[in-house]
């Protein structure tokens, strides 16, 4: 399983779970991807804010652009889509802290 984070037309951002890149692209232009939201099959792939692929120094930690998905109001999502940017609110929220705590550490060392 691949997560894209997308966007629609409107401005919506939201992801969408592919078995592969080639699945997701299968499925854009078969129009079977649309916005959670507003249900619009303009969709695009934006870059993800937050990949976890191992533990990262303090110099590899993001530092700008982690809390864009978190203003975002779940209220109008179906409930799997909720719980899906609920998840990445609280990764991006680890990310942050840990961010802030390796700043911590190199002022202090």
């Amino acid at each position: 399983m691949i997560i894209f984070d997308l966007s629609c037309d409107n401005g919506h951002k939201f992801e969408g779970w592919f078995r592969s890149g080639d699945d997701f692209d299968q499925q854009l232009q078969t129009r079977l991807i649309t916005c959670p939201q507003c249900d619009s099959h303009v969709v695009q792939r934006i870059p993800s804010v937050v990949a976890i692929a191992s533990h990262p120094t303090c110099a590899e930690v993001p530092s700008r652009g982690l809390n864009s998905t978190a203003a975002s109001s779940t209220a109008l999502m179906p409930v799997g889509v909720q719980a899906m940017a609920l998840y990445r609110q609280l990764v991006q929220t680890i990310v942050r802290v840990g961010r802030e705590s390796c700043e911590i550490l190199e002022k202090t060392a």
